[in-house]
């Protein structure tokens, strides 16, 4: 992986820029970058808060589970992208797993410097809250749309939306991880694949689907939407 400048992600950060600048000037000197290997864990579920951390290069999926065992992919995490604020707020264990997909390089706050800077800037409990409440409020609106389509919507939605943040015309990602995403089975997600297929809209890979027809998956999740509104 080639080495990405973490200043040059911080300061693209609305988030960050929004920072008074003791608090972010202090941030960057106790921060860390990190990396880590495809599989490894950032934390575990149950973990005690090990701080504030930024994707600077790769992904970073976090996971959560069901009653029953089911591995549910909550968020996935890309460059530019905060994780981790929860539980340095509260200082309790972490309620998902944070595991790397594929080589990713962090720029980690621990929580002993979280706390030290807040000890100089009690301001940066209200920043990471903020920061908190933006993610909050991205997760419902993302809730609210999705599970108001039907199956085939919801597929389209997720690939045309992964496909805007992955540049070579495929999206990085296997059908267990996308049933996990829109919370359909896999049965449907691989019929509703191959009937994409069938139709010139995606070709299926291993672990990749290359998306041949990106404006057809966007027309797929507007109409549905349409109906809804209209119904």
């Amino acid at each position: 992986m080639a080495d990405v400048d973490p200043a040059a992600v911080l300061d693209s950060d609305p988030w960050f820029a929004s920072l008074d600048r003791a608090i972010a000037e202090a941030m960057k000197a106790a921060g860390r970058v990190r990396r880590h290997a495809a599989g490894s864990a950032v934390y575990h579920l149950g973990d005690d808060p090990n701080g504030l951390h930024l994707v600077i290069a790769g992904e970073v999926r976090l996971l959560s589970y069901s009653e029953a065992g089911a591995q549910m992919v909550a968020l996935v995490a890309r460059a530019g992208d905060w994780f981790g604020e929860l539980s340095t707020i509260d200082g309790r264990e972490r309620p998902q797993d944070a595991i790397a997909a594929g080589e990713v390089s962090l720029f980690s706050l621990d929580q002993p410097a979280v706390e030290r800077i807040a000890a100089s800037h009690p301001a940066i409990w209200r920043a990471i809250g903020m920061l908190s409440c933006r993610h909050q409020r991205q997760a419902l609106a993302y809730i609210d749309t999705l599970v108001s389509l039907p199956p085939r919507a919801r597929i389209a939605a997720m690939l045309a939306g992964r496909l805007m943040r992955e540049s070579d015309g495929a999206v990085l990602v296997s059908q267990d991880q996308i049933a996990a995403g829109v919370g359909l089975s896999r049965q449907t997600v691989n019929a509703t694949l191959r009937d994409f297929e069938r139709r010139g809209l995606v070709r299926r890979g291993y672990g990749r689907i290359e998306i041949l027809d990106p404006a057809a998956l966007r027309r797929i999740r507007a109409g549905s939407m349409s109906a809804q509104a209209a119904a």
